[in-house]
């Protein structure tokens, strides 16, 4: 199985965590495919859109995994308009990620919402979500629950 990994980092850390998953699924015998979002100008935080680089096509790829940093309580602004540029997403089974840097509930879980909303609405089976602290003493062992919690959803796909 083909699975896309379309993901925005600004600063590094989203790109670990989506290393370390591409890594677990190829080990469970999955083809990942890292599907890198930029933009065509210095990202403005406060933007909720931006606009990106071609997107990349993900039309090959059998399931998708969308990660994002959380900026201000919400998706990443590249991957909010990669989104919206997607005609639909029907039929595709997706899990969605999210990296930040406070407490989940001030801004995770408020970013993870948006995006499940959007994967919905365009008609994607969001099969399930995880997230990773980055500024906590437990960040290896989040990043290892998150890499393990989203392979373990497309196993007995």
């Amino acid at each position: 199985m083909k699975i896309g990994i379309v993901y925005y980092s600004h600063t590094g850390h989203t790109q670990r965590v989506v290393a370390q998953l591409a890594s677990r699924l190829q080990d469970l015998g999955f083809n990942p495919d890292l599907l890198k979002l930029e933009t065509l100008a210095p990202i403005n935080f406060r933007e909720a859109r931006v606009l990106i680089k071609e997107g990349p096509a993900i039309d090959t790829d059998d399931a998708l995994i969308l990660a994002t940093p959380v900026h201000g309580g919400r998706m990443c602004a590249p991957l909010r308009s990669f989104l919206d540029a997607q005609a639909s997403l029907d039929g595709r089974q997706v899990a969605c990620l999210a990296t930040h840097f406070f407490r989940r509930g001030w801004g995770a879980d408020q970013a993870l919402g948006a995006l499940v909303s959007a994967c919905r609405a365009k008609g994607a089976e969001v099969l399930g979500q995880e997230s990773v602290q980055w500024f906590s003493i437990r960040r290896k062992q989040g990043m290892h629950r998150a890499v393990e919690g989203i392979s373990a959803l497309f196993v007995n796909l």
